[in-house]
């Protein structure tokens, strides 16, 4: 701080570190020259001018990043936990529909007729069984049917089920 003169604000004129501020003693208006006094004194730097507190900056900018990213990886992983759950539920829904044995037996029905050589009967039992399987398809990714459609496809099923057996089996719907 040599050769400052003017007015010492306080800690604003001062870097951080040590310093050395030299007093010049003597009398007002004289040539009196008393003695040098020198003072060492240390300035520390604000809280936030300190290396302390910019590791903590880094720190809290990493966690609040880390836990970004984990919301972020719960929320994909929920997400997928329900899609594989709605794609089960949807299978469900589809095997409900088409019942194994049910689809076991028309097959073996077709068999039977083109092995007995009846061909007009294995095509048309082929053909609604087809209309069957592609109405139950439509309808499985639908989140609403129809009542008509859920007639027809009821309908369908019965007359299918009807061909496999020696007496015929009726439907009637009461609305």
């Amino acid at each position: 701080m040599e050769n400052y003169r003017g007015r010492w604000r306080g800690r604003e004129n001062l870097s951080p570190g040590k310093h050395d501020i030299q007093f010049r003693l003597g009398g007002i208006g004289s040539d009196l020259y008393l003695e040098d006094k020198v003072i060492r004194i240390q300035v520390f730097p604000f809280f936030w001018e300190t290396n302390i507190f910019r590791v903590f900056l880094v720190l809290i900018g990493l966690v609040a990043m880390w836990l970004l990213v984990r919301w972020q990886f719960q929320r994909k992983k929920a997400r997928l936990d329900l899609d594989r759950r709605l794609s089960t539920l949807e299978l469900q829904a589809l095997r409900s529909r088409l019942n194994p044995h049910f689809i076991f037996n028309c097959l073996n029905s077709i068999n039977r007729y083109i092995l007995k050589e009846e061909k007009g009967k294995a095509s048309y039992y082929l053909s609604q069984f087809a209309k069957l399987i592609r109405y139950t398809l439509d309808y499985t990714s639908e989140p609403d049917v129809s009542l008509s459609e859920e007639i027809n496809v009821s309908r369908l099923y019965v007359e299918l089920e009807s061909l496999r057996m020696p007496e015929p089996i009726q439907l009637e719907v009461h609305l």
